[in-house]
């Protein structure tokens, strides 16, 4: 935002934040770093809702709203992401979604995947001066063993007592993700067993999973009628490449 501002001259009292909206079919705006950052106008008294307008520091848009004090929640997993089978961490974003400095939580884990199951694990973390409200923090949790292939890995972790009081909204406590091992090797599309029936399934493993290595796609003899597009995928590089080619043992000029 502060290089578009320069840049062009607009948008100078511009905001950027998460808006944290209340739900994906409620776009009510709820977030902490938001709140009271609008400008007073004394001729608007109520917002779209009926709802009194703040006289001195409204919420920007066209809702009124107040944050909780305590709230704080896991955004999203950063590892393991696009990793080959080996012992990988477990990192989470845990993001402080109230108005008061996060200066402790408790947060959760745990995962199953192919055929084994990690405990359910806790441990609090602490912060002077603290988290202000809409900021987040990286954590390290745990490391776990990931062998390759399907079914894959499901993780789950959660916050819980933010400032060691209870939190004041669930909703966006918990978080889950799925994933595999990332590819590396050789992989086979068509003919009999293959590693992949088509072309667009091979890709969509690709922009799933990403790779962790070299990766060769050998096409056996076959009629594919279909288009498929390349996402950015996670881990390529000058090193990490992606290869189509037809299969060596192919007898079809």
């Amino acid at each position: 935002l502060s290089s578009f501002q320069s840049g062009t001259g607009y948008q100078t009292n511009g905001q950027e934040a998460n808006p944290s909206f209340v739900a994906v079919d409620d776009l009510h705006v709820n977030g902490a770093n938001l709140y009271g950052k609008g400008t007073p106008i004394a001729a608007i008294a109520v917002d779209y809702d009926g709802t009194a307008r703040s006289a001195t520091a409204p919420s920007p848009g066209i809702h009124e709203f107040m944050p909780p004090n305590n709230d704080a929640g896991v955004v999203t997993f950063t590892q393991p992401v696009a990793q080959c089978a080996d012992t990988n961490q477990i990192e989470v974003v845990v993001k402080n979604y109230g108005i008061l400095p996060l200066t402790s939580f408790w947060i959760y884990w745990s995962w199953t995947g192919n055929s084994a199951t990690g405990p359910l694990d806790s441990m609090q973390v602490t912060a002077s001066p603290g988290l202000i409200a809409g900021a987040d923090t990286t954590l390290y949790l745990d490391d776990v063993i990931m062998t390759t292939g399907a079914p894959g890995y499901n993780f789950t972790a959660y916050t819980s007592l933010p400032n060691n009081v209870t939190d004041e909204s669930f909703d966006n406590d918990t978080m889950h993700y799925y994933t595999q091992t990332a590819m590396d090797g050789i992989y086979t599309i068509g003919g009999a067993t293959p590693d992949f029936a088509t072309f667009s399934d091979a890709v969509a493993g690709l922009n799933v999973f990403g790779v962790c290595g070299p990766v060769t796609f050998h096409a056996r003899g076959g009629t594919y009628t279909e288009q498929v597009t390349l996402g950015d995928i996670v881990g390529v590089n000058s090193t990490n490449t992606v290869m189509f080619t037809t299969d060596p043992a192919n007898t079809n000029p």
